[in-house]
């Protein structure tokens, strides 16, 4: 199993360019549970729904979709964002792009906010994952060596065709 460690803010979502939690937003859940067939859509707030529709990088989320189809690989949440989000959540916030069910698994909430020693862990108990890259806007090479894909602020596609080379070999 080929597995991306996947950090949110600073990768999908630009740090630069963030929506305000005190903006007003109104979403009609129904129409977009039936839409995008996806019932814990109901369970977002109004906030979280605009940061996935709005606030998300189009295109960071696209090259992520072509790098989890070209690689055949799965998501597993190393943000922070596993804190206050379900996994049923998670996937729900990346239902509006059609990766729900890319999304598998999140790192374990033990270690807080430490990502290495849960990512350590989440290898140690998945010995089936044969290739890993971990996405982070931190840098994490002295941690996680070539698997290490730092972006700068977005994933774009310099940081694509490092990930592509990573899980392809």
């Amino acid at each position: 199993m080929k597995v991306i460690f996947l950090d949110i803010d600073g990768v999908l979502y630009p740090c630069r360019k963030r929506i305000s939690p005190y903006t007003t937003f109104r979403f009609d859940r129904e129409q977009l549970v039936k839409h995008y067939q996806c019932a814990a859509i109901r369970d977002l707030s109004d906030y979280d729904l605009a940061c996935a529709q709005n606030g998300f990088a189009h295109s960071a989320i696209q090259l992520l979709k072509t790098l989890i189809q070209k690689s055949n690989a799965v998501i597993v949440i190393s943000s922070s964002w596993k804190f206050s989000h379900t996994l049923p959540q998670l996937k729900a916030l990346f239902a509006f792009y059609a990766l729900q069910n890319a999304i598998v698994d999140s790192t374990s909430n033990d270690y807080g906010f430490l990502k290495t020693p849960a990512i350590r862990a989440y290898l140690k108990d998945h010995p089936n994952i044969t290739q890993y890259i971990v996405v982070d806007d931190l840098n994490m090479e002295n941690e996680f060596h070539e698997h290490a894909i730092t972006c700068p602020d977005l994933f774009d596609e310099a940081c694509y065709q490092k990930a592509l080379n990573v899980l392809s070999h």
